[in-house]
């Protein structure tokens, strides 16, 4: 199987109605679904590149909420969960390696609606904000990145 390379998209958001961005979002997501992998963050940096912001949760970086300016000066959000096949297959060289399969969804979907603070900072839809403050209120995320900061740095020293 094929080692996908990073190739910069060559797009303007800002040209693109909500509809247009949706199906744009969802053609990409697909592009990386049943692949190797490496897509994973080959993926992440194409968001990046189109993104104002892209985000995971302290928790679970298999998420990826990103805030991405549209036509009209809007600016919404995009989720993607990846998902990795249980199987784990062999490349020819015998490198393990698991497929990747990629699920889009947007704010009125209501799925996904832990939505990190820095994302919904630069968001231009109410609605989408405000339930995302009543199920993820952005004190129950600086409590879960201080819990991760303190296992960071409350690591145990290597006995001798």
């Amino acid at each position: 199987m094929e080692t996908m390379t990073h190739t910069p998209l060559n797009v303007d958001l800002k040209k693109m109605d909500y509809e247009t961005f949706k199906t744009f979002m969802r053609e990409l997501a697909q592009m990386y679904s049943n692949v190797k992998d490496d897509a994973y963050l080959l993926f992440y940096h194409n968001l990046r590149d189109l993104a104002k912001e892209v985000s995971t949760l302290p928790r679970n970086p298999l998420i990826f909420y990103g805030a991405y300016e549209i036509a009209n000066n809007q600016a919404v959000v995009a989720i993607f969960e990846m998902q990795f096949t249980d199987e784990v297959f062999e490349t020819e060289d015998g490198k393990p390696y698991q497929m990747l399969s990629i699920i889009s969804s947007f704010a009125e979907d209501k799925i996904y609606l832990r939505c990190p603070t820095k994302i919904r900072e630069h968001l231009t839809q109410p609605e989408y904000i405000t339930l995302c403050e009543q199920a993820y209120p952005t004190i129950m995320e600086q409590m879960l990145l201080e819990e991760q900061r303190e296992k960071l740095f409350r690591r145990k020293p290597k006995s001798e």
